[in-house]
């Protein structure tokens, strides 16, 4: 297969990683490196490019920051690529106490070891971090919001799957923000579940609570 040799130089702006600025990395700067592209793969990533209007380095960056912050370091959970309908129909095979089980259970367990694993701790702020990884980021397994009003943090996490997935969420979410100390409030609807997130001890981190 014929080969072409392309050069590659990182940019600081590009949709990317305005999605992705606030996971942990340090400040990057712009090099350039010389590669070898298949001449098939270059040519589908000049017509992605084209079509979403974006140069080759934007879009090299993209696929490599997501393979190497991603997929590999994601392999050691397991994850695998499913439809919604697909997942939809699993949840829809389980009773919902089935579902709330199940999320309490990776709650205090696959969870966690998942925020762990990628930020080095178990706290609020690598929670946070972690569910724009699995959602919007990265995993797009739902769409994430997360605000503050001073005293209370919102978490909203909207999947459109169902209510079983709803109260799957909610209780995973909920086990793991008791493992930080904190009282999670849940209300559910068949398409979202929002989480109202009270500090009951002290936390150490950006999101502390004055007690």
């Amino acid at each position: 297969m014929a080969q072409r040799q392309i050069s590659v130089e990182s940019e600081p702006l590009n949709r990317f990683r305005e999605a992705a600025l606030s996971l942990p990395r340090l400040k990057t700067r712009s090099v350039t490196r010389t590669v070898r592209l298949d001449s098939d793969i270059e040519e589908d990533l000049l017509e992605h490019a084209g079509k979403e209007r974006l140069s080759a380095n934007v879009v090299v960056n993209q696929a490599l920051r997501r393979y190497l912050r991603w997929e590999v370091p994601s392999e050691r959970f397991g994850f695998m690529a499913v439809s919604t309908s697909t997942m939809s129909d699993l949840f829809n095979l389980m009773t919902e106490e089935e579902a709330r089980e199940r999320g309490r259970a990776e709650g205090y367990g696959k969870a966690a070891e998942f925020v762990t694993f990628f930020f080095k701790k178990l706290d609020f702020e690598a929670t946070l971090k972690a569910l724009e990884m699995l959602g919007p980021v990265y995993g797009r397994n739902f769409q994430f919001e997360h605000n503050f009003d001073g005293q209370n943090h919102t978490v909203i996490l909207r999947h459109h799957r169902g209510p079983k997935t709803s109260a799957y969420y909610a209780e995973a979410l909920k086990a793991v923000f008791s493992r930080l100390g904190m009282t999670a409030e849940a209300t559910e609807t068949d398409d979202q579940v929002a989480l109202s997130v009270r500090m009951t001890s002290r936390f150490h981190g950006p999101y502390q609570q004055n007690e």
